[in-house]
């Protein structure tokens, strides 16, 4: 179910995958920052669609880009994570990695 959420808004050019038990990365190709970040209110969105039997869910996302975050894909998959922390600490929902979007 979570995956199908996250493909639903996907694009031809966006590889999606599991990266941990209950965390998924997105590789937006030919994708700002801000352009990412729409992206993610539209998964959000989705999301809120949907309704769950077992109740509500709560989404976090973090959202990092090359090169405003990082220089390297390492970096870029860190500025990603530390992103998604603070998301997921905050309840913001959407949170861009560095000064913002």
């Amino acid at each position: 179910m979570a995956a199908t959420l996250v493909e639903e808004p996907a694009r031809g050019f966006s590889v999606t995958g599991r990266y941990d038990a209950d965390t998924f990365a997105l590789l937006l190709t030919d994708t700002n920052k801000a352009g990412a970040v729409e992206y993610a209110r539209r998964i959000l969105r989705a999301v809120g669609r949907r309704g769950f039997a077992h109740g509500d869910v709560a989404v976090s996302i973090g959202v990092a880009g090359l090169p405003e975050d990082s220089a390297t894909n390492e970096e870029l998959l860190r500025a990603a994570e530390r992103a998604l922390y603070r998301a997921r600490q905050s309840g913001a929902g959407i949170t861009p990695a560095g000064p913002g979007v």
